[in-house]
């Protein structure tokens, strides 16, 4: 199709409902030939948005494993956050299904609600497929009968230790094996600071599904080591990093790390913002870290 040049701009808002309406003012650039649109979408709340996500998910042609831990890990962390709000999530499914208009859920949800009501059977499934996928000594590759990869299986790890903290029945010996071998590749993984982050991210996460294990002298070295030299790490690596630190208890250096992630910011001109924020009509301001980064 031949596109008409112009901007699209997606705007986010949230707010609290306390009286019986709700007035909300956008502010528009000006009309090109009476061609521009505005499409408003509403939602009772982000988690609607999320929910109504996972039933595609679970019917998605995945193949590689990387493919299952991208289908498994939504579902693991819905099933958490339900968890700890204290909701069942059959019974939020069925109240919130498709949003508020039920009879527009044939177009926004065709494979229907009934798929979502059984998603945590799915993430019961991926949890088999993941544990059946471990190689025997711990790690995992992107196929079958592959070799033994670092990012895979601290994707793996960090999956499984989501898995353990939404109640799921995670094999703690799979676990376990799995945190082995990854705290020994963390000694080999001397090319790519930044993968090492990524593992030493999922390392802090498992011991943290086992009530915050004490971290073994190979991550308290990684660490030191990465923080040392963190000026080579990307901001997602440096971000990786300031998480491992919050689970250490490192606060200072946690601190330390989250100045230097503001300090990076590139803020963007709010002057060419196309639509301006409800308060007070300013344009809006963004901020974002590059594209620097990794294929991963």
């Amino acid at each position: 199709p031949i596109i008409e040049h112009g901007i699209e701009a997606l705007v986010s808002d949230s707010g609290r409902l306390t009286d019986a309406t709700l007035e909300h003012t956008f502010l528009l650039p000006p009309a090109k030939d009476g061609r521009t649109q505005m499409q408003i979408s509403v939602a009772p709340s982000l988690a609607t948005t999320m929910l109504d996500a996972l039933p595609y998910l679970t019917h998605y042609p995945y193949g590689c494993l990387e493919q299952s831990l991208s289908r498994f890990v939504p579902t693991a962390v819905a099933a958490r956050t339900l968890e700890q709000m204290g909701l069942d999530p059959n019974f939020v499914a069925r109240a919130s299904f498709g949003g508020i208009e039920e009879e527009f859920t044939d177009k926004t949800q065709k494979l229907g609600s009934k798929d979502f009501e059984n998603f945590t059977k799915a993430a019961q499934a991926g949890l088999a497929k993941i544990e059946a996928l471990q190689k025997h000594d711990g790690s995992w590759s992107w196929w079958p009968g592959g070799s033994s990869n670092h990012w895979m299986s601290a994707y793996a790890t960090w999956s499984l230790a989501l898995a353990k903290e939404a109640d799921l029945d995670v094999s703690e010996p799979v676990l376990n094996q799995a945190m082995n071998w990854l705290d020994a590749a963390l000694v080999e993984e001397t090319r790519d600071v930044n993968l090492k982050a990524w593992m030493l991210h999922a390392l802090c996460a498992a011991r943290r599904s086992f009530d915050g294990a004490d971290p073994s002298d190979n991550s308290l070295a990684a660490f030191d080591k990465l923080f040392e030299n963190r000026s080579g790490l990307t901001p997602y690596g440096r971000a990786l990093l300031t998480l491992c630190a919050k689970e250490m208890g490192r606060a200072d250096a946690a601190r330390i790390l989250v100045d230097n992630l503001a300090n990076g910011v590139i803020r963007g001109d709010a002057s060419q913002s196309a639509i301006a924020n409800t308060s007070g009509g300013s344009a809006l301001a963004t901020a974002h870290w590059g594209s620097e980064g990794v294929y991963w």
